[in-house]
């Protein structure tokens, strides 16, 4: 039996214009998010769900709508993967590896393959250091996972599902998942860590250096290199995802450098232009959000 996972699931309502079937509109947006120092430990929504009428319908709502996947720690000491519906059910390990941890789990586009890091158990959970260790690809149940090892840092999924786009000192490398071989080098103009490509391929997002005082979430164009902060500059920001209409990201709002805070989760336009806070705890830090596919 393995620890409950600290994560949660919320629902927040915001206005935004998603590209769907030619057409604009505006749509709620349903936000997931799950991290080791996150948001609602799942045994409380449990026990609040028997009592709390809009989380039962909530509940209710997302059991079908596909799985979320998430590392959590075990009764052996290392941190495993696993799976769960949206509302926390169905939950079963998916690696019951003992020698290593896994983290930083990404499902591919088509939902059938997911990519993952392990590094040997032991080794702190990092939100800030996972992506260094050796790469794993697998199909989304756990299955004939194949270890790339290292040399592939950050790892994202490119829009079509067949190619990664990972940093090294190089820059931002796209790799071809069947041959693994690097086909095109692009700058990566201050991003260090946190790399994600957006779903229509025209942008990265990643957590960057040199567009502020401390850490930024920054905008990179993927023709062109041109970058630019679409998180505030005067803080400590991390752990972007993209929105669906990829013109949105979900981060992390971090600390002032010297001022006691939490990290909150936000979202921003990709022009940086517009900034607005999603969720926040007192005395909890907030990182990791990821948006719904939907």
């Amino acid at each position: 039996m393995a620890s409950w996972p600290v994560c949660g699931i919320i629902r927040i309502e915001i206005e935004l214009c998603v590209l769907r079937s030619d057409r604009m509109g505006v749509r709620s947006v349903t936000i997931v998010f799950m991290t080791v120092a996150c948001a609602a430990a799942l045994g409380f929504a449990r026990e609040k769900k028997a009592s709390d009428p809009q989380a039962t319908e909530l509940a209710s709502e997302l059991h079908g709508r596909g799985w979320i996947i998430y590392s959590a720690k075990t009764d052996a000491g290392d941190w495993d993967l696993y799976l769960m519906r949206p509302e926390g059910s169905n939950r079963r390990n998916i690696t019951n590896t003992t020698a290593f941890n896994e983290a930083g789990a990404k499902f591919s586009p088509d939902g059938r393959k997911v990519l993952y890091y392990r590094f040997p158990k032991g080794t702190p959970v990092d939100n800030n250091k996972y992506g260094l260790y050796e790469l794993v690809i697998a199909d989304a149940d756990g299955a004939n996972a194949d270890v790339w090892g290292n040399g592939f840092q950050w790892a994202s999924w490119g829009p079509e599902g067949k190619s990664l786009a990972c940093l090294s000192i190089k820059g931002i490398d796209i790799v071809d998942l069947s041959s693994r071989k690097v086909v095109r080098t692009l700058a990566r103009k201050g991003i260090v860590q946190q790399l994600v490509w957006s779903p229509d391929g025209k942008w990265f997002a990643g957590t960057a250096n040199g567009l502020g005082v401390a850490w930024a979430i920054g905008r990179l164009n993927a023709d062109s290199a041109q970058i630019n902060a679409a998180s505030e500059t005067d803080r400590y920001n991390c752990t972007p995802d993209w929105f669906p209409d990829s013109r949105h990201v979900i981060y992390s709002r971090g600390i002032v450098p010297g001022k006691m805070d939490w990290a909150q989760l936000w979202i921003a336009d990709g022009e940086g232009d517009e900034q607005q806070m999603l969720y926040a705890e007192e005395g909890r830090h907030i990182y990791g959000g990821c948006v719904s596919p939907n």
